[in-house]
């Protein structure tokens, strides 16, 4: 129950709340002209300060999160699931709650969620199951049916707010009536794999998703290649000896194969010039000089340089012999030389060459731990892409299979959630029961609560018999949310509290307007909960009630324009 709303403004006019009926006026006075207006005196404000200290999302410049009230602090004292408590909001700073439990001597400072979350256990018993899950009852969405806010909460019994998902507002609704919720959380959880489906199956016909993906086809050839690639690593890695010396006789296999190499080079290089002393040989044989061209060439010295004292000739021709014979010695010296450094560089190489032949048989039979690593990680490389592979194909079967087994799915679900639905008729009989009750009190004709279940989840209803009568449409949810109440009331855990503005009543007949206020006075003290409903005083059907009725017994505020003073905040808003 709520049993205060105060600020920290002296200007504002604190509201204390008693047990069963409580009303809110808006009073005009005899000097306001008919341009006047109640809106703006503040009935309508205590449902705003209400939500806004019991955790209630704020956007600044709305409701009374204004930069006029930035000072202000709003609490609301309650006492709920045996424990008194004073919630206090700030407007300067609405992210922080002061939480305060006089029971328990507790004082804490939580966030709007926080406190929703609590609120949630003592009002509603909501678990931490709810509490965690998506598409779960939630305590602002069941408060929001007790205390509807706003001409929008006032368009259906069902929900509470013009862009209200579905979904919240049967696994509300349901939470509310003690039927199986859950059902239509799984409801929900299809439609939403639905979608994904479709969304899968457009998305498979594009040429992007045949390129990321692949088609089956393609796929199953990577398949079998990889599965072919998988075996031969797995065998090459059975058969694979590690040498603990490998990496030692690699690096000797290596400089032996380098020697080879050098001593290769240098008989290449001897073996050049070798043939290039050879070449001179022949060449100094067939171009040797002869006397007669000595003799020609003396003649010729002997006229072009008269001067010159020439040698005799059997003197050149002797140098010329000895020269020959020089240069024919130092080539066959050279050819000789080089002839045996060629002979010893092979038999160094033959030697080598079988040094090498025995380390490479090692190399060729063993192999390096580096190595057999390297294997494994090839092998742990194909069989990581055989199982992408092989997750593509399953995820294109699995997408060729998804609408048959969603079918078959919501199939079952439907199916279960008909028989715990059976299972369930005694609440579901109970607020039935209820809501006729209430709606033959108001017209004296039962109304029908309609509750069915299907593939998208429960379906809900109501019917009047006069429907054709004024403001019907508006006792529909006063029959409901009464019907709420009165379900809460022998629960262990209740709210305590049923709200209504006056935008309830405004189309509604006096005579139903009074019978609903006296059906609300009577269910609220036989069942120990508080009615508070906000109306101008003016619209209030007194001469419908019975003459013993008194509104004062049951005014927990008249708010007036006479003066500043006789406004909710001390001004008008």
């Amino acid at each position: 129950m709520i049993r205060a709303i105060r600020a920290n403004n002296s200007t504002f006019r604190p509201v204390v709340f008693r047990p069963g009926l409580n009303l809110i006026f808006a009073e005009r006075t005899k000097e306001s002209t008919r341009k006047d207006s109640r809106n703006g005196l503040g009935k309508s404000t205590v449902f705003e300060i209400v939500h806004f200290c019991l955790g209630a999302g704020v956007k600044k410049g709305t409701g009374i999160v204004r930069d006029d009230l930035a000072d202000w602090v709003f609490s609301v004292d309650l006492e709920l699931g045996g424990k008194l408590l004073t919630l206090s909001r700030a407007v300067r700073d609405p992210r922080r709650i002061r939480w305060q439990d006089s029971t328990a001597e507790e004082e804490i400072d939580a966030t709007p969620d926080e406190v929703s979350r609590r609120l949630g256990r003592l009002a509603f018993g909501l678990s931490t199951r709810e509490e965690s899950e998506g598409y779960a009852p939630t305590f602002r969405s069941l408060f929001s049916y007790l205390a509807r806010r706003g001409g929008e909460a006032y368009l259906s019994p069902f929900f509470h707010h013009r862009n209200q998902q579905p979904w919240d507002q049967q696994v509300n609704v349901a939470y509310h009536l003690g039927i199986n919720w859950e059902d239509a959380r799984e409801a929900r959880l299809l439609t939403e794999d639905g979608k994904l489906v479709r969304a899968l199956k457009q998305a498979a016909k594009s040429p992007a998703f045949a390129t990321r993906i692949g088609t089956q086809g393609e796929l199953e050839v990577e398949r079998v290649r990889l599965v072919a690639t998988v075996a031969e690593e797995q065998r090459r890695l059975s058969t694979f000896r590690v040498h603990e010396d490998y990496r030692a006789i690699e690096i000797r296999a290596n400089e032996l194969t380098e020697a080879i190499h050098r001593l290769s080079n240098a008989n290449q290089q001897d073996r050049r010039f070798l043939d290039l002393y050879r070449e001179q040989i022949q060449e100094e044989t067939q171009t040797a000089t002869k006397p007669e061209q000595v003799v020609d060439i003396y003649s010729e010295l002997g006229l072009a340089f008269p001067d010159v004292v020439v040698q005799r000739l059997d003197q050149v021709e002797a140098f010329h012999a000895a020269v020959v014979q020089n240069r024919r010695s130092f080539l066959d010296d050279e050819i000789n030389r080089l002839q045996a450094a060629i002979g010893r560089r092979e038999q160094e190489i033959e030697t080598l060459d079988k040094a090498r032949s025995e380390q490479m048989q090692i190399l060729r039979t063993h192999g390096a731990l580096e190595e057999y690593q390297a294997l494994q990680a090839r092998l742990t490389d194909a069989r990581t892409r055989l199982g992408d592979v092989e997750a593509r194909i399953a995820r294109l079967k699995e997408l060729a299979d998804a609408s048959t087994d969603l079918a078959i799915r919501q199939r079952q679900s439907e199916h279960l959630a008909r028989l715990r639905f059976d299972e369930l008729s005694a609440p579901r009989d109970r607020a039935i029961e209820l809501f006729n009750a209430n709606t033959e009190a108001l017209y004296q004709a039962p109304g029908n609560l309609i509750i069915d279940i299907g593939k998208s989840g429960f379906r809900f209803n109501v019917e009047i018999e006069r429907a054709e009568s004024e403001g019907v449409s508006s006792m529909k949810i006063f029959c409901f949310d009464l019907m709420l109440s009165q379900l809460w009331a022998g629960r262990a855990t209740q709210l305590g509290f049923l709200m209504h503005d006056s935008t309830l009543f405004d189309p509604v007949d006096e005579r139903q307007v009074a019978s609903a206020i006296q059906l609300a006075m009577s269910e609220s003290t036989r069942l120990d909960f508080q009615y508070i409903c906000a109306m101008n005083s003016d619209a209030f059907p007194i001469a419908e009630l019975p003459e013993d009725f008194s509104v004062e017994d049951h005014l927990a505020v008249l708010l007036t324009d006479t003066t500043d003073d006789g406004m909710l905040l001390g001004r008008r808003f």
